[in-house]
């Protein structure tokens, strides 16, 4: 996989949750944010 800079990290959390894509609708899927800067990417995710 290439190296991508990304923007911020709502923009790298936007571009996690497009590889998440196919977990979309799962019943058992859980999304967890570690509160020093992984929070932004993480809401980007369960959007």
């Amino acid at each position: 996989m290439a190296e991508r800079g990304f923007r911020g990290r709502r923009d790298a959390g936007r571009a996690l949750a497009g590889l998440l894509r196919r977990y979309k609708g799962c019943d058992d899927l859980v999304v967890l944010a570690l509160p020093r800067g992984g929070v932004p990417v993480a809401y980007e995710v369960a959007r």
